[in-house]
């Protein structure tokens, strides 16, 4: 299993496809932009992730290019074709919400994939 992370203004109560989970803790705690929030530690089971390259063919697939590949899996019809070729998630590099910082994200397209095992609050910073 691999230890992945969540930043939420709000602790998580159920694991949603679509939610964005990210393999650092401090990628995720960008997304509060300094707020007071919730870090979550989830662990990812067994799951097929799709790779970036899987993620722009299927989009490529459907007619879709893009600049950024979260433009690409922000896109239902891009989901759910992934979802029907076998795929439980989708990695990428993504930037944060303030284009400072590249790192690497995991859509997760169908539940049961991830569980949260930890919740920590996080105070507030400048």
């Amino acid at each position: 299993m691999n230890a992945t992370y969540h930043a939420a203004l709000s602790p998580l109560t159920t694991i949603r496809a679509g939610l964005c989970v990210a393999t650092d803790a401090a990628a995720s705690l960008c997304y509060l932009q300094g707020r007071v929030g919730y870090l979550h530690t989830l662990e990812m089971g067994e799951a097929d992730v799709a790779d970036e390259a899987t993620l722009k063919a299927v989009a490529r697939g459907l007619g879709h290019v893009a600049d950024y590949s979260f433009e690409l899996a922000d896109r239902d019809d891009v989901r759910a074709a992934l979802v029907e070729a076998g795929w439980d998630a989708v990695s990428y590099q993504d930037v944060s919400p303030d284009n400072g910082r590249e790192h690497a994200t995991i859509l997760i397209l169908v539940t049961g994939v991830v569980a949260v095992v930890e919740v920590e609050s996080v105070e507030a910073s400048e």
